[in-house]
């Protein structure tokens, strides 16, 4: 019974799982699981490799916390109903069956419903989508960066809500793949992962960030010879040389013959380093693949100078209360060098034009065409005017591109991708790119045909924009054409305005 008192000895020895192979096994820590047990602090935050074990671990985990100590509440989010029941039934339910006899009845349980054990200790565990309605002393959120992907509501449910139950000193350990750069999951990451470089002192509500990378499990590696692609030979060779990670025969076996299957998706599923699991794009994206090739052809994040000899062309998407976004983009040659972003909101035009001169002042730039969409000609029911008017009151002309439905008009951007080189200066504009994603039809379980409506469609629409000006054969470098042909097509009221 002494031994009982060790927790260490408690997790190595009493609990039983289902493997991964479907065998009942005695459950024993792995390196990630005793990584964690060992270094864990009061708040935690744990990005991984898939297949790690994690969730398993912090439901026996839990367990053993709620029977052998009194008065404590332990929950675990998980991202949908499903995985909730799945993770009371098979891991933590099976875990607390499968005890000793006289465990059980020194410490019996309430098993009556399917989502809470709870004991005589006045100790309980439960599992659930939200944990908005009670006090926990432990908190485990799963697969935090698909819900933030997927579920923006849900993900702010659980910010303000399950992470306000879990009281100072207290301990919350969110888990996950990473799923692009987007949402709570990716920027909690970013502030623990930047005080875990920086060595700083962390206080009881400060995250310690955890990486669990794929080339530390000792499962994922194969003694078979394979044929590896130049490219992932390069790979091999880059992240020795940047990040000093020597990848055995066996790992570049393993690794080579994953990504066959997993193809784009291995840096999110199997990430080497914080940096590359964040890189992988998020599912549901509609430029995933293009901006993958880009950033593979190192055609993103570079310097770019602005070539005095060529105009500068813009594209927007118009907003009052909604944000107002602008790119700035230049045609040279069969290329399309996207050289600057900007993106406010609350402001009306005098605000945007001044924007536009303080580029032409600082950077020199040359303006071409400013292109809109098709209700920038749309008259204003308050005063009667359209913003092209209000615009061209300001000398600020707009090009009224014609009218094409969303879905169109990103299969154009697609088609055009190749030609897109994109400055340093425009990584705000690529990661709204990045996450410009399909509606969840959440009864179906499915993605819709539409976008999602969030803070990144306004970037996404005005790059939009700008492409389908680029594919149709619109831009021109001439000299002055722009506000003058602008100003011909309003005299004229010919079918695309612009003022």
């Amino acid at each position: 019974m002494q031994r009982l008192e060790d927790r260490w000895w408690r997790l190595n020895n009493l609990y039983y799982i289902i493997d991964k192979h479907g065998t009942k096994v005695q459950f024993k820590p792995n390196w990630a699981q005793e990584t964690l047990l060992s270094d864990m602090w009061y708040c935690n935050i744990l990005l991984k490799a898939r297949q790690l074990g994690m969730t398993t671990f912090l439901c026996i985990f839990f367990l053993d916390v709620a029977m052998f100590n009194s008065n404590t509440s332990c929950g675990i989010i998980a991202h949908n109903k499903e995985d909730a029941e799945k993770f009371f039934r098979s891991k933590i339910k099976y875990a607390y069956d499968c005890l000793p006899d006289f465990i059980k009845a020194t410490r019996p349980a309430d098993t009556s419903t399917a989502k809470e054990l709870k004991f005589d200790n006045n100790s309980s565990i439960s599992v659930g989508t939200s944990m908005r309605s009670t006090t926990l002393q432990y908190l485990h959120i799963s697969e935090h960066g698909k819900i933030c992907a997927r579920f923006p509501e849900k993900a702010k449910e659980i910010r303000t809500g399950a992470l306000n139950t879990v009281e100072k000193g207290n301990y919350v350990f969110i888990e996950s793949t990473a799923e692009g750069r987007v949402g709570d999951f990716y920027k909690f990451s970013q502030v623990a992962l930047t005080k875990a470089r920086a060595k700083a002192h962390l206080t009881p509500l400060d995250y310690k960030f955890f990486f669990f990378p794929w080339h530390r499990h000792p499962e994922y590696q194969m003694l078979e010879e394979v044929d590896h692609p130049q490219d992932l030979l390069d790979y091999y060779e880059e992240i020795q040389e940047n990040n000093g990670i020597i990848l055995s025969p066996g790992q570049k076996n393993w690794y080579t013959k994953k990504y066959e299957t997993q193809q784009d998706e291995m840096k999110r599923e199997y990430p080497s380093t914080p940096e590359e699991a964040f890189e992988a794009a998020v599912i549901g994206a509609y430029y995933a693949k293009q901006l993958a090739r880009t950033r593979l052809d190192k055609r993103a994040g570079i310097n770019i100078p602005h070539d005095e000899n060529a105009l500068v062309h813009t594209c927007w998407d118009l907003g009052i209360s909604d944000n107002t976004v602008i790119w700035f983009f230049q045609c040279i040659g069969k290329e399309v060098h996207w050289i600057n972003f900007y993106e406010y909101s609350e402001e009306g035009f005098p605000h945007y034009k001044a924007v536009l001169d303080r580029l032409t002042r600082k950077q020199g730039y040359t303006y071409g065409q400013h292109f809109a969409p098709h209700d920038v000609g749309a008259r204003e029911f308050s005063s009667g005017r359209t913003r092209q008017d209000m615009a061209g009151k300001l000398g600020l002309y707009f090009y009224q591109l014609p009218r094409l439905d969303i879905q169109t008009g990103i299969n154009l951007a697609r088609s055009g991708f190749v030609k897109n080189w994109f400055d340093v200066k425009c990584e705000e504009g690529l990661t709204h790119l990045s996450n410009y994603v399909k509606e969840w039809n959440k009864p179906m379980d499915i993605f819709s045909d539409k976008p999602r409506h969030d803070e990144h469609e306004h970037a996404a629409s005005s790059f939009r924009y700008g492409m389908q000006a680029i594919m149709q054969g619109l831009v021109s470098n001439e000299v002055g054409y722009g506000a003058e042909q602008a100003r011909d097509q309003i005299l004229s009221k010919r079918s695309r305005v612009a003022v």
